[in-house]
């Protein structure tokens, strides 16, 4: 911690010129994030902090994703260094995102038919007529850079294939290993169609509802009869 004070030409201190200032450092760094793009969402990416963080996933749609470099800070004194007015929590860490890392590849584990690399690519983003409000990540063509457009995203595309349930990605570090912070796992979580049985049994509470009020007159009115034909006993 510092004391800051602005002096003038003759040594004397300005009025209401001091002002504390603190300095620190980062709690860890050279760690590896990942922003996580599904393609049906591009504009609501997720974020994957943590090598034990699992990205779970109903198979309807490919990944996209873009590695970049991050470092640990104390949460308070980070968002003090942003805006002197915000608040944080001093008791707890947060990872900051840095850059993302240029022409990265990546390894997938999971495939049938084993691993493969798949190295970062440009993308365009268009809408589709599919879905209302609906994207589609496309291959950035020569077609596009034809019209004057430029790619909406540089990132790798991860597909999620129907015989895949769960997929290891990690980060190349271009000597044929891996970093080890670096990779996360993709977990595959399907619908599962009912059993014939089970799809009719909605059915007959549906068909029970029905009959129900139907079969309750009749037995009231035997209920009813029956008590009528019932005589007092003489005493």
């Amino acid at each position: 911690e510092y004391m800051i004070r602005l002096r003038d030409g003759n040594g004397r201190i300005f009025q209401g010129s001091e002002k504390k200032l603190i300095a620190y450092g980062k709690l860890d760094s050279s760690s590896i994030g990942y922003e996580i793009i599904p393609a049906d969402k591009w504009t609501q990416p997720g974020h994957s902090r943590y090598e034990s963080s699992v990205i779970y996933l109903d198979g309807s749609t490919d990944l996209y994703v873009r590695p970049y470099h991050q470092n640990l800070y104390n949460d308070f004194l980070f968002r003090k260094t942003i805006r002197n007015d915000a608040t944080g929590n001093g008791n707890i860490e947060a990872w900051v995102q840095l850059q993302q890392i240029a022409d990265a590849n990546i390894v997938i584990a999971g495939y049938p038919e084993g691993r493969r690399i798949i190295g970062e690519a440009p993308y365009i983003v268009e809408q589709s007529l599919e879905k209302v409000l609906g994207y589609r990540i496309l291959p950035f063509t020569s077609q596009y850079s034809a019209t004057g457009r430029s790619p909406s995203l540089f990132a790798c595309h991860i597909p999620i294939e129907s015989s895949a349930n769960r997929l290891v990605f990690s980060l190349d570090g271009g000597d044929g290993s891996t970093i080890v912070d670096g990779a996360r796992e993709i977990r595959v979580i399907r619908k599962r169609s009912l059993p014939i049985p089970l799809v009719f049994v909605p059915l007959l509470f549906l068909i029970a509802g029905i009959l129900m009020p139907l079969l309750r007159l009749p037995l009231l009115k035997m209920v009813k009869n029956r008590n009528s034909s019932i005589k007092e006993p003489i005493e």
